[in-house]
């Protein structure tokens, strides 16, 4: 008996090593039985443990859609009424965009993810300002760095293949957030080190400061006359420059606050925080405004669909603020007991009182023959946590 038993597991182990079904034709390998009773070891097993990310999915994240001022940026999302803003004429485009019947109506309103660069050439107002700060979040806001192109050895990126080629992160959340910021809107990270970052795209909030600060001329050398940008009805539609953002002090991402922030400088300006992270770490910290609803029920869309959600805010801060906080900074930065949570209760004291910008839905696909794995596993018994 004791033999008959094991020549049939024997048999059973090499028609798994011969299954084509179990081939898997990227790797060029076949299963392999390594033990003789793996059939029946199988065969008593009745719940599945598995992670998500890179065990079920390929760990390649991508943007999929945004929800900044009320409208998305995406693929629409199953709700009573879509509006598409990319087929509305240049001077719907060019005005100044009041969402709020629509929005008190349950309407959902979105436009594609190249849209995203709309904050070029929408007249000023808050709506503007919350999609360029938005902007410099997703680029800005993680600790993503550039290094050498690994087969031509050198460091020059003008566009998102060459940024793709330097790009280097924590998570790959960060990469897609940055890449995206490059495929959909134009706004290039060219350089980035622990000090400063320079970003090709991203154009000053303020027109008039830029002109009180360099000149009336433009990119191409004409001269652009003052009441022009003082003009509200005027879009912003400045040149493409380099701009460069010093990056005073960067808050690292922890379990516990479900959050991570950066204080930056742009020339001339007061300090700017800016802060991702889970949904619920976020709201708490964020001030109630006009977008907060329409931005949690988005969310939570995001969520429905499969998609890893991240929320943005933001904080000004005086020179005064910035300076007492950093004291504090350096402080636990430079401590040598209990760095960890010196760390985390002086970024909580600054990640406070923040506006929201909106949030972003992230793909992370699935790997090929999940769905129809897990669909055989629960017709075989098993149970998949």
């Amino acid at each position: 008996m004791y033999v008959s038993l094991e020549m049939t597991y024997l048999w059973q182990a090499y028609f798994i090593t011969q299954d084509l079904l179990l081939y898997d034709e990227i790797s060029d390998s076949p299963a392999e039985a390594h033990t003789s009773g793996m059939c029946a070891d199988l065969g008593q097993v009745q719940y599945v443990l598995s992670d998500k990310t890179g065990t079920l999915t390929k760990n390649i994240m991508k943007l999929r859609r945004c929800s900044v001022a009320g409208m998305i940026y995406g693929e629409p999302m199953d709700t009573k009424v879509k509006i598409d803003m990319s087929k509305q004429s240049d001077s719907s485009k060019g005005r100044a965009i009041s969402f709020e019947s629509m929005l008190s109506e349950g309407v959902s309103i979105w436009s594609p993810l190249s849209d995203l660069n709309r904050f070029r050439t929408l007249p000023r107002s808050s709506d503007q300002q919350t999609l360029l700060n938005f902007m410099r979040t997703l680029v800005l806001c993680n600790n993503a760095m550039l290094m050498p192109n690994q087969i031509t050895g050198e460091l020059n990126v003008t566009d998102k293949d060459s940024l793709k080629a330097c790009l280097e992160a924590e998570s790959a959340d960060e990469v897609a957030l940055v890449l995206a910021c490059a495929e959909h809107a134009g706004i290039v990270l060219v350089k980035r080190d622990s000090t400063e970052a320079h970003v090709l795209g991203l154009t000053y909030s303020n027109p008039i400061e830029k002109l009180n600060s360099r000149s009336t001329d433009d990119s191409e050398g004409h001269s652009r006359s003052l009441s022009e940008f003082s003009n509200p009805s005027s879009p912003i539609n400045l040149s493409n420059n380099k701009e460069k953002f010093d990056i005073l002090a960067i808050n690292e991402f922890d379990s516990r606050r479900k959050r991570m922030s950066v204080v930056i400088r742009i020339a001339g300006r007061s300090p700017m925080l800016l802060c991702k992270g889970a949904d619920s770490s976020m709201f708490p910290v964020c001030v109630t405004g006009p977008y907060t609803t329409q931005c949690k029920e988005h969310v939570d869309d995001f969520a429905s669909s499969g998609l890893r959600t991240l929320v943005m805010a933001k904080r000004d801060l005086t020179e005064e603020q910035f300076q007492s906080w950093f004291l504090n900074y350096k402080a636990a930065s430079n401590s040598l007991v209990n760095r960890s949570e010196m760390l985390q209760r002086v970024a909580e004291e600054i990640e406070v009182s923040m506006n929201l910008l909106g949030a972003v839905g992230i793909e992370d696909e699935l790997q090929d023959g999940v769905v129809k794995t897990i669909e055989v596993l629960g017709e075989a018994g098993l149970n998949l946590w």
